[in-house]
């Protein structure tokens, strides 16, 4: 289930059909079904289609169920998340990540020859787990939070030893706050046009992102992985701040029609289908002092943003979380806002302490040995 940081224990909120561990469920799934459907059974790898000598993601029996493909040549993905096929950067993701399950699969398989494919496949599984949580805290998280909160939410370990913060009694499901409002706020880092990259590190082509939602052909056509992938380690993000690309405002899954629809509008619409509480409140919730007017906000965001949102609200309780939260000035080392940041912080806290199965904690079956 989804949880609220203010809500009681028992409240109603929406379910959650996937997990809410950082666990690589887009990449496993989030059922015994899905998951067995995504291994070979041979050698704990996971299967894969083969294009011009590289390892893809395997294909959709039915690709019109899935993909906006023109012909059934083009390409069409299958992995633990249905929405694997959503835009080139998340199919590259995808694909490098399960190149890198099958390689330490094979690794494995060479260390121990006696281990069956069950062992291999959950020892694979369990390490590139760690390699994912380890790259979001400590490489992603103290970027956009920023050490402040870093710090006091414990978030990262001291040194290479163990952790000992696991806390059974932890809720660790996935806040409504979280994942209805706050985190979309990176939606606002998305660029439009992605750049193709050259081993040379010069700019071959660009590719507009609404020509290609639901339409993975493009990864593989020519060297374009390869290209696409360089082009998303070395192409600068947008800025974290309330404008999104046309390409997702204008364009989101337009096909071949002129138009698409909104991403920002269906962010801000989420949050009410959720029942989200208002901006103020969580402003409440997380320490700030809760407006009483539209000026009592002066303090974190500015006069022309407080302006805009006197005339689109009637009261300073109606404004809704993600449009106050994306209006609210950074703190000083962070890519976000206090209210965001608060919320996005509680998450990923939540997510450490309540996960028996985190690659730092000692308390857990076959712990991994510390880092020298």
């Amino acid at each position: 289930m989804c949880s609220a940081i203010d809500q009681p224990m028992f409240s109603d909120v929406q379910l959650n059909e996937v997990t809410s561990y950082l666990d690589l469920s887009p990449v496993y799934g989030s059922s015994k079904s899905t998951s067995d459907s995504l291994r070979t059974l041979c050698g704990g790898r996971l299967k894969a289609s083969r294009y011009k000598g590289q390892q893809h993601l395997p294909s959709v029996q039915n690709k019109t169920s899935r993909c906006d493909v023109r012909n059934s040549s083009e390409a069409c993905y299958s992995a633990g998340d249905i929405r694997v096929n959503q835009n080139p950067q998340l199919t590259v993701l995808h694909t490098i990540l399960l190149r890198e399950h099958n390689r330490v699969a094979r690794v494995l398989c060479t260390l121990n020859p006696h281990w069956d494919d069950e062992r291999v496949y959950q020892e694979a599984r369990r390490i590139v787990i760690a390699e994912f949580q380890h790259i979001t805290y400590y490489e992603w998280l103290s970027i956009f939070l920023g050490q402040k909160y870093i710090n006091k939410y414990k978030l990262l370990n001291d040194g290479n030893s163990y952790s000992y913060d696991y806390d059974e009694t932890a809720n660790a499901a996935t806040l409504n706050g979280f994942t209805a409002s706050a985190y979309r706020y990176f939606h606002s880092l998305v660029a439009g046009h992605l750049r193709m990259v050259t081993e040379a590190r010069s700019t071959s082509n660009v590719l507009r992102l609404s020509d290609h939602f639901n339409r993975p052909q493009v990864i593989r056509a020519r060297d374009n992985f390869d290209s696409l992938t360089r082009g998303l380690t070395t192409q600068k993000m947008m800025e974290t701040d309330q404008f999104y690309t046309a390409e997702l405002t204008n364009y989101l899954f337009r096909s071949t029609q002129s138009f698409g629809k909104d991403l920002e509008s269906i962010d801000i619409q989420r949050g009410r289908d959720h029942g989200l509480a208002s901006y103020n409140d969580f402003r409440a919730t997380c320490g700030l002092s809760k407006a009483t007017c539209f000026n009592d906000l002066k303090g974190s965001m500015s006069q022309k943003d407080i302006m805009l949102l006197s005339r689109l609200y009637e009261h300073v309780d109606d404004v809704d979380l993600l449009v106050g939260g994306v209006l609210e000035r950074h703190t000083d080392d962070s890519l976000l806002g206090p209210t965001l940041q608060c919320i996005i912080a509680e998450q990923f806290h939540r997510s450490r302490i309540g996960d028996r199965y985190f690659y730092e904690n000692r308390n857990q079956p076959y712990p991994f040995t510390p880092g020298t």
